[in-house]
């Protein structure tokens, strides 16, 4: 798979991060599927103008300094502030050399936003989505420091990334291996995972279905055996640096949903 791969493909979207953030109350994962076109005959699809919308009116309030903060598309009194992603992109910004990051599934970058007085100065952030989030990204939210792109290949034509973010993405991917090029794996200097669901058993492919009050859904989720995860980053030539444990889904799941930050031993000379 190249870095020229377009999102245009994921079912669902990355923006059905939707509300994950408040403990899942009442979302579930049913079923161990064989495949995921298995599971998808057994959803219902999303509502991908709704939750498009619904993500646009909450970063434009945002800006517009209407709320404080906001989540997933649900506004917040306060900034909302990922402090495992702020700190690993620190430590991973050790020369005072720009950094470039690429965030695979960001949405409309609300979180850098959020994150923006922390973060180090000179640092320039590419977004990867689907069209629609592209267009809506560039009309209403591109800087000079953020930009918008359609796949990998185009954003690593601006600004060739030192750390990689996949964030609350890599379980809605039918082959997030395709659409996360080895290229692309094996030339950063970093990887961060992060709200990502992991168990120790084999893979696991579900339904994932989300109650009327949030908008009646369900789509193909995948669980990742924490081994399988594990060995293809490290085969990219990354090692696991650190491990934490995300609220989302609460404590009552059989798996939890976590973050790693990878790195290389030796980064890449240019």
């Amino acid at each position: 798979m190249n870095l020229n791969t377009s999102p245009k493909d994921w079912i669902p979207p990355v923006f059905l991060k939707l509300r994950n953030h408040l403990l899942n109350r009442n979302i579930q994962w049913t079923g161990d599927y064989s495949s995921w076109s298995q599971a998808q005959n057994h959803s219902l699809g999303y509502a991908e103008n709704v939750i498009l919308q619904t993500l646009m009116e909450a970063n434009q309030r945002l800006r517009q300094g209407e709320i404080a903060g906001e989540r997933d598309g649900f506004p917040l009194p306060s900034p909302w502030v990922p402090w495992e992603i702020l700190a690993s992109v620190l430590h991973v910004k050790s020369t005072p050399a720009p950094m470039n990051l690429l965030d695979f599934g960001g949405a409309l970058g609300s979180m850098w936003y959020q994150l923006n007085p922390w973060l180090p100065k000179g640092l320039t952030i590419s977004i990867v989505e689907q069209q629609h989030f592209v267009e809506a990204g560039r009309r209403e939210f591109e800087t000079d420091s953020l930009r918008f792109f359609l796949n990998c290949k185009e954003a690593s034509h601006w600004q060739k990334p030192d750390i990689l973010v996949l964030s609350s993405v890599l379980q809605y991917l039918e082959n997030p291996w395709q659409l996360i090029p080895d290229a692309l794996l094996q030339n950063v200097g970093a990887v961060l995972v992060d709200r990502t669901p992991i168990h120790e058993a084999p893979d696991r492919i579900c339904v994932q279905k989300v109650p009327a009050w949030i908008y009646k859904s369900s789509y193909p989720c995948r669980i990742f055996s924490r081994s399988s995860l594990l060995k293809h980053l490290e085969s990219a030539g990354l090692v696991a640096f650190h491990n934490w444990k995300n609220p989302d889904g609460g404590s009552q799941l059989p798996f939890r949903f976590e973050g790693y930050l990878f790195k290389r031993p030796h980064p890449k000379a240019e």
